[in-house]
């Protein structure tokens, strides 16, 4: 009877016990995905050398580089801005005169970071008044 009775009671605790252990251990810790970025963009400039020597006065910490045999530069997080030279500006120059000649577009600008955005603003107005 004691038999029986362990066989009924104790071995299937045992199973059951064991199984949710199993099924409660921690995973094992991963490395995780990396932080997503870009590595390059492309631009269209009619003179890409001015628009590269632009963007290094308004963000210095950029350098300029030629990848893939397009002129452009390296920005500080390691972005690539590389640059196409084509015979035509876009027909649109901002998304405050869109028109039916010039259409709507889904990209406008881009953002950078800076180390002092007061500062980057400051230069930015004292180089433009209109800025």
């Amino acid at each position: 009877m004691t038999i029986r009775l362990f066989a009924l009671f104790v071995v299937p605790g045992l199973v059951v016990a064991a199984s949710s252990a199993v099924g409660t251990q921690a995973p094992a810790p991963s490395a995780g995905l990396p932080k997503p970025g870009f590595h390059h963009i492309h631009m269209n400039s009619t003179n890409p050398t001015a628009a590269i020597n632009e963007f290094l006065k308004v963000y210095p910490a950029s350098t300029k580089v030629t990848g893939g045999g397009f002129e452009g530069l390296k920005t500080a997080n390691d972005v690539y801005m590389l640059f196409t030279k084509v015979t035509t500006p876009p027909p649109a120059p901002g998304p405050d005169r869109v028109s039916a000649t010039a259409p709507q577009t889904a990209f406008w600008h881009h953002v950078w970071a800076v180390a002092d955005g007061r500062q980057t603003l400051k230069s930015l107005r004292a180089s433009d008044p209109n800025f």
